[in-house]
């Protein structure tokens, strides 16, 4: 969306002078030039759709210093970035330009004519409120023409290419008879991008959320969806203004009263149709004092920040802190900068909060966690219109392990490691293995889960591990598949036989195990589970040391009791299944229980899952993006 900018005489002096004399920084951190790694860079584009660039690096400690080279000019508003290229929409073209290792804006890659596809004729020029949005992986880009109160708004899908340039991927069209309709706003892409949400004014009956699927040639499609709502005594509620989760099944929708009242905050889970329900009711979802706030998730999806810069005349303004818990409602955290309008806020993945006010000329930074806030910076910049920010390739690392399984050799007396399988949040597969026989060539097969009685699904490749003159041997390949996943792993030899698989053992030394627990119904193409409904679910993972396994979740069932189940082979639900403890999630449906497995009856399995809430559980597996 455009956020709307108020220019004063002052704030346009501010921003035509000298990079050196604009900025100025007030900081509640005395240590505020310590040098720090950077967590990431920020972008902000002043005076509007066409003015300059100023780039920040921000620190790990949440302190600003002015990118070498800024401003920058590229041509256009400013999109979004990547830590090696950074986007812009103008009004005939996408540019798409080189980010130097320090966050300097370089020189243009490549450009793309929007009018050249179709669409093009919902395109609002000077007079609309095109604008556009990167999906979370940095592949896509995706522009909505509008063109505010015509015929139509459309959605273009573009693939980014490794050197920048773009390819035309197809397009989708909301389409009215009677040219009333106006505000159609950028798609809000779900983490798992699968589905995206938007809106749009129609006729004098308000916002109407309208939802996209995604193809597998990365296009938006509009797609008919099913939504429900809160009962509300003598009156029923209006929804716009989606936000949807970068880590979960799950939506944000401003919900309030057709006759009027207060913005409510609704949180939704998204099923695999892409259908929206709530359970949230009347009574329990919060309302923001905001008239017409503006919402962005934290990158964990644990944080929702909500805003306003009083464009609505309610002369409020500020920041809101709502901590999300999936399913069920969302609860006030902190309130920021009362008072203060916000034009627009953004996170990066190291627990900074930047916000920006063209009323104050300010750029604000935070460090955001559950537990605790506090303000670092407060940096004067004339006219702010527009902030990107990216975290840093330095501050990103490497991507996060969610899934370690060890594997047992299948002959000898005795029960022992002969490897380990780990995948990371990226979906690198790194299989290591030793004493095996020596110079050998081995295959990696990862075999899916499924509901006991029904036909095993077929194992498929990974990739080949060759071992060296002592028997060991390391490979990574990517995870062949996208998607939730949750199996079991196997080593084959060259005549195909089982050499080694994944288990967990007690009493076996060097055994290594975590998983992320995923919702039932989304892993292996929702084939582990009957139930139509999904529990709802924030987070969780299973860990294992010392013969101790270790369930903990964040945003189930609140007050819910659960069976925690291991599973030899891959038959879910089966004679293999047995349960190994129970728990009870507290008020806001978080909970954790341990497992004894030299105690608990289990035999070998690795297959874990979480049952007994009033829908489909959850179970221990990863994710492929």
């Amino acid at each position: 969306m455009t956020y709307a900018c108020k220019i004063s005489g002052l704030a346009v002096a501010l921003a035509l002078i000298s990079a050196a004399s604009t900025f100025s920084q007030t900081a509640t951190d005395p240590q505020a030039n310590t040098t720090s790694t950077t967590a990431a860079h920020v972008y902000i584009q002043i005076q509007g759709t066409a003015g300059a660039v100023y780039g920040f690096n921000s620190s790990s400690t949440g302190q600003i210093s002015v990118i070498s080279g800024s401003p920058f000019k590229p041509a256009g508003e400013i999109v979004g970035s990547t830590p090696t290229k950074f986007f812009t929409l103008g009004q005939t073209l996408i540019h798409s330009f080189g980010v130097a290792s320090n966050g300097a804006i370089g020189s243009q890659l490549a450009q793309i004519p929007i009018l050249d596809y179709t669409g093009s004729s919902c395109d609002g020029g000077l007079k609309g409120d095109d604008d556009a949005a990167l999906d979370h992986t940095g592949k896509y880009v995706y522009v909505m023409l509008d063109n505010n109160g015509g015929t139509c708004a459309a959605y273009q899908s573009y693939i980014i290419n490794s050197d920048g340039s773009f390819s035309f991927d197809g397009d989708t069209v909301q389409s009215w008879s009677d040219g009333t309709s106006s505000d159609a706003t950028v798609p809000s892409i779900l983490g798992n991008e699968k589905f995206a949400y938007a809106q749009y004014s129609y006729l004098d009956s308000g916002p109407v959320v309208i939802g996209f699927r995604r193809e597998s040639s990365g296009t938006l499609e509009l797609m008919q969806f099913n939504e429900n709502y809160p009962a509300l005594n003598d009156d029923y509620y209006v929804s716009g203004n989606p936000d949807a989760s970068p880590a979960g099944s799950y939506l944000v929708l401003q919900l309030w009263p057709s006759g009027g009242g207060p913005r409510q905050l609704a949180s939704y889970s998204v099923d695999s149709a892409g259908n929206l329900s709530t359970t949230n009711t009347a009574s329990n979802m919060p309302a923001s004092s905001f008239a017409a706030p503006s919402m962005t998730f934290s990158p964990t999806g644990n944080l929702l920040a909500v805003y306003e810069d009083g464009a609505e005349g309610d002369g409020k303004g500020g920041i809101e802190l709502y901590h999300f818990n999936g399913a069920s409602p969302l609860t006030l955290y902190k309130k920021l900068l009362t008072g203060t309008y916000i034009d627009q806020v953004a996170w990066d993945s190291t627990n900074h909060l930047y916000a920006i006010s063209t009323a104050e000329n300010k750029l604000y930074v935070f460090t955001v966690t559950t537990t605790a806030v506090t303000q670092d910076t407060s940096w004067s910049i004339g006219a702010p219109f527009k902030m990107v920010v990216v975290s840093s390739s330095s501050a990103a690392g490497s991507p996060a392990t969610q899934y370690s399984d060890p594997l047992i050799n299948q002959s000898g007396t005795t029960t022992t490691v002969g490897g380990q399988v780990t995948i990371d949040t990226s979906g690198n597969t790194t299989v290591t293995v030793t004493g095996q026989e020596s110079d050998k060539t081995y295959t990696l097969q990862f075999c899916p889960a499924y509901l006991g009685g029904n036909t095993p699904p077929a194992c498929f490749n990974i990739t080949t591990v060759s071992t060296d003159s002592s028997g060991a041997g390391n490979s990574k390949a990517m995870f062949p598949k996208s998607g939730d996943w949750a199996g079991e792993f196997l080593i084959n030899n060259s005549s195909g036989t089982v050499v080694i698989a994944s288990g967990l053992f007690p009493n076996v030394s060097n055994e290594t195990y975590l998983s992320t627990l995923l919702p039932e119904s989304k892993v292996n193409g929702g084939v582990l589970t009957t139930d139509k409904t999904q529990d709802p679910l924030s987070n969780g993972s299973v860990t294992y040391s010392n013969n101790t396994l270790l369930f903990t979740v964040n945003g189930a069932n609140p007050s819910t009791s659960y069976q925690l189940n291991e599973t030899n082979e891959t038959a879910l639900y089966s004679s293999d299944t047995y349960g190994i403890g129970s728990f009870t999630t507290n008020g806001s449906g978080n909970g954790s229980a341990s497992a004894d497995l030299a105690t608990a009856g289990s035999d070998d399995g690795d297959m874990l899952n979480i049952e007994g809430g009033s829908g489909a559980g959850f179970i221990g597996g990863f994710s492929i993006p």
